[in-house]
């Protein structure tokens, strides 16, 4: 989580730093791979793909809701 509003990161970033060891390429294949397996099979339900290591949308609710915590304690 940022101590600042102008450290915020953008969620490639984040998912970088929290999944991929700060590896901003590795994190957007994941996403775009995420993205594939959607187009492909339907949308996001709320239950993760089995099929996929970790979910990217579901990381993104996550940063999402920690950046909506962050700014309403502000």
């Amino acid at each position: 989580m940022p101590n600042k509003p102008t450290d915020k990161l953008t969620f490639v970033e984040w998912l970088a730093g929290n999944e991929y060891q700060g590896d901003i390429k590795r994190a957007k294949r994941a996403i775009k791979n995420v993205v594939d397996y959607l187009v492909d099979n339907g949308a996001h339900d709320g239950d993760c793909p089995k099929q996929i290591h970790t979910c990217i949308l579901c990381f993104l609710e996550q940063w999402l809701s920690e950046y909506h915590n962050y700014f309403k304690q502000k």
